[in-house]
């Protein structure tokens, strides 16, 4: 059978669908408490067991009162406050001063605002000028199931536990939630020239930026990690660090000695893995990409210049976690996703796909040049955008932009 030769290099969108196809969420899953579960992913529908408001509440300060009371003048009765029991059914001649928020006697179905109340005051209290015609039954007052209604969804299993939705929750009176377990994930730097920022900088060395960049951007995941690993370019010590990290850890993400130096060793690690494929793509930065599986942990090796290491995280990392996490949807780097922007400067055309970092100003981004090391421009960008192959760009053409994560 005849087999078709696949190019030299590999298309960026095939690349990103098999290696993706790889991931799984984790399908264990515990009840935390709902201030311990933020960043977390639930694992079950959420819905409200609960109407709320349960009882309908005055929307404003005023008077409670039956729009149907044909008394010229309204005695006013005690005030009703929020969270205070509900005052006595008010009954004809009567009303009854009420704060926004409280709930609404039986026997009213409208809210005078305190504003346009008109006061008579008698040796046996005070009354309410009856406003007759001025207000319409169910006036300023908040029905029951206004804000939740019992048995509505409140969240998809798949969902991202945020401040807000963890607002919503807790209005509905829930207090624990089941989540899925975190994957676990390693981080493996390789290189006989990094050295920890703490220590004296060598002759010939260099300090280990990606270290602290891929950790602290890990630190923005749902993840349980496990630790960080600097490995020289020595083959035995990169076999025996990853085997044992492989049998803890769900993902482990290296970073360099995946292209094709005498000393990128990982490619020949991974040979006897259950699954090894790696990948040279038509793009810049982050050309190599290494994808495996070595006992329970998938391994994603990253290429080791800074910039290519951060992009290759965004477009290959990002979503993998996201999906090992159980998020929906995850993110995607097509030509039909991320926002539409307009370029301040014109790129011209190159043959391959490029991922360039930007600043945003509203709906503009302006195009930073960065090589692969200069992390101080890095540093100025907001997101990256995709530059499509063999295609010049003009000042205000459309773009697709991604926020980084």
């Amino acid at each position: 059978m005849l087999m078709q030769a696949k190019p030299q290099l590999d298309d960026f969108d095939w690349v990103f669908a098999e290696v993706i196809q790889h991931a799984h969420p984790i399908a264990k899953h515990e009840t935390l408490d709902l201030l311990c579960a933020k960043g977390r992913t639930l694992a079950q529908e959420m819905v409200s067991v609960i109407d709320l408001p349960r009882y309908p509440l005055s929307a404003m300060d005023g008077f409670a009162l039956n729009i149907e009371d044909e008394n010229a003048f309204l005695k006013i009765l005690t005030s009703q406050f929020v969270g205070q029991p509900t005052v006595a059914e008010i009954t004809a001649g009567q009303c009854c001063k009420i704060m926004t928020g409280a709930v609404i006697p039986k026997g009213c179905n409208a809210v005078l605002p305190i504003e346009f109340a008109k006061l008579q005051t008698r040796a046996d209290g005070t009354y309410l000028l009856n406003p007759k015609g001025e207000i319409s039954a169910g006036k300023n007052i908040k029905p029951i199931g206004t804000d939740l209604q019992c048995g509505q969804r409140l969240a998809a299993k798949g969902a991202r536990l945020n401040a807000k939705l963890m607002g919503l929750l807790a209005s509905a009176g829930i207090a624990q939630v089941a989540v899925l377990s975190q994957p676990k994930v390693a981080l493996v730097t390789l290189g006989d020239e990094l050295t920890d920022p703490k220590q004296a900088l060598p002759e010939n060395a260099i300090y280990n930026a990606n270290w602290h960049l891929l950790e602290s951007l890990l630190q923005n995941q749902a993840v349980d990690y496990v630790g960080h690993c600097c490995i020289p370019d020595d083959l035995v010590s990169l076999e025996k660090t990853l085997c044992a990290l492989s049998k803890q850890a769900d993902l482990i993400l290296t970073v360099g000695g995946s292209s094709q130096g005498d000393k990128d060793f990982m490619p020949q690690v991974l040979q006897n893995a259950q699954y090894s494929r790696r990948y040279k793509l038509n793009m810049q930065p982050a050309k190599p990409l290494l994808h495996g599986k070595l006992n329970q942990a998938q391994i994603l090796a990253l290429p080791g210049n800074p910039i290519a290491a951060f992009l290759s995280y965004q477009l290959f990392a990002v979503p993998f976690l996201h999906k090992l996490c159980g998020l929906q949807p995850i993110p995607d780097f097509s030509t039909e996703s991320g926002e539409t922007v307009h370029l301040t400067q014109p790129i011209k055309a190159s043959q391959k796909l490029r991922w360039i970092p930007v600043i945003k100003n509203e709906d503009y981004v302006e195009p930073l040049q960065v090589m692969s090391s200069q992390l101080a421009l890095l540093c100025q960008a907001d997101g990256f955008i995709r530059v499509e192959p063999g295609r010049d760009y003009a000042v205000g053409a459309s773009v697709r932009y991604w926020m980084e994560q």
